[in-house]
This record gives structure tokens, sequence and C-alpha cells, in this order.
């Protein structure tokens, strides 16, 4: 039995993104250690730290589609973006009375890692275009019919039926 190669492509995605965040930790946390001290060095790596743990969730909501196509696909993975940046403004926002975390070297670091995970994301996908193939033999000549009925129907048109 072999492998899903959706499946395989988002995987490969999902380790990629996480090399990169990896490496971005390290760099955000000697940045913040020369610029400000220990507590920026901390704050920044758990700024990017929650960026690989939101992506995670993301990776999730993305093998989740991929396994069972459906023409709302992009919506979700769109709506998952959203509810990503808003969980990102309400822990920042939860942080923002702590006194052992530097906010800014935080609110950089999430930002940093947001911006290149999308990037990131946006470069991998555009590479690996078969994650959104749309396999149109799987689909029934049912649906296709009902789709064009909806599509043929208006104010002075009935669709027309044929067998």
């Amino acid at each position: 039995m072999s492998a899903d190669p959706t499946r395989v492509g988002a995987w490969q995605l999902a380790r990629r993104t996480w090399a990169l965040l990896a490496a971005l930790a390290a760099l955000a946390a000697v940045t913040g250690q020369l610029l400000a001290g220990p507590a920026a060095a901390w704050s920044a790596a758990i700024g990017v730290g929650l960026s690989a743990i939101l992506f995670g969730l993301s990776v999730l909501v993305l093998l989740w589609v991929v396994s069972r196509p459906s023409d709302a696909a992009l919506g979700i993975l769109i709506g998952g973006l959203g509810v990503r940046l808003a969980a990102y403004l309400l822990i920042l926002d939860a942080t923002a009375g702590t006194t052992w975390m530097h906010r800014e070297a935080l609110a950089i670091g999430v930002a940093t890692s947001l911006a290149v995970t999308l990037a990131a994301e946006l470069v991998w996908l555009a590479r690996t275009p078969h994650l959104f193939m749309i396999d149109l033999a799987s689909r029934t000549r049912a649906d296709a019919h009902a789709a064009t009925a909806r599509n043929a129907t208006g104010p002075d048109r009935t669709p027309e039926l044929t067998p």
C-alpha cells in the first residue's frame, strides 16, 4: 500500500516549516539576548514557539482538508488562518500584564515568525499544487448534473434535465 501523495506533501511542508521556525527561534533568542537581555531572549523564543504550535494546528487542518476533498477546502483553510490570527491577538493580550516577559520581543518574535511562516507556506504550496488538485473523475455524474441545474436556473431560465 503506497502513501497518499497529498498527505506526504502536507507532511513535507510541515517538516520544512518547523525546521525553518526552529532556526528562527534560535536566531530570535540570540538577537533578543544581545539587544535586551535574557527576558527578551526567552520572550522572542516563546513568540516563535507559539507560531510553531499554531502552525501545527494549521497542518492538522490542512491534512483534514486534503483527505476529504470538498468545495469548501479553500474556505476552511482561510478560516483556519483567521482563527490563528485571532489566537495570536488573544495570547498577546493575555501576556500584556506579565512582568517577566519582554512584550516587545514577544511581539516581534510572533510577527516575524508569522510573516516567515506565511511566506514559506505560500512558496511551498505553490511548488506543490497537487495538494489542491480536484479529481474530476471522482465526481459523480449526479453531482455535476445538480451543479449544472443550479447554475442554469434563474428568473427567466429553467433547468434542462437530460438523462
